[in-house]
């Protein structure tokens, strides 16, 4: 080998790490850029979210807090009236109630056996639902509450 390709050899030894160098730098930099980019956008969308959340979650309280006022206005009625001819009335009232609430599509009053005395969709009316879990699990805990049917079970 003389010292011409000696020196040749070494020089585009020479370019060779330098360019890799420069390679790994810029690829190093992009990669640390698209790292803090991301971590970035993952915060700010985290934040996004959050807000999001506790929007719907407002929401979400307000809508039950307007269903349960509905629910303890219907229990009031329930409790002041003796005459199953109320359920008519009632039905009328159900009616306008889900009609004010978006996140309400029916509500029905059951007698103390589980038949629907009155709601908000005619289709339901008289039909049955003691089997059901949610009717039957609070009667057998004893939580069930029979004095918000008690208009109705001499009826039924």
């Amino acid at each position: 080998m003389t010292d011409a390709t000696h020196s040749r050899t070494q020089r585009l030894r020479a370019e060779w790490l330098v360019f890799a160098a420069v390679t790994l730098l810029i690829g190093g930099l992009l990669a640390w850029t698209l790292l803090r980019e991301r971590v970035s956008i993952e915060a700010q969308e985290g934040d996004r979210l959050d807000v999001q959340a506790r929007v719907v979650g407002d929401n979400l309280l307000r809508q039950l807090d307007g269903a349960g006022k509905a629910l303890v206005g219907v229990r009031t009625q329930l409790s002041h009236s003796s005459d199953i001819a109320d359920a008519s009335l009632l039905s009328q009232k159900l009616k306008l109630l889900t009609d004010a609430m978006p996140g309400v599509s029916t509500m029905i009053v059951l007698d103390a056996g589980g038949t629907i005395v009155a709601t908000s969709r005619d289709e339901l009316l008289g039909k049955n639902f003691g089997q059901r879990e949610y009717f039957a699990v609070p009667k057998r805990s004893g939580a069930f509450d029979p004095l918000c049917f008690a208009p109705f079970q001499d009826g039924h």
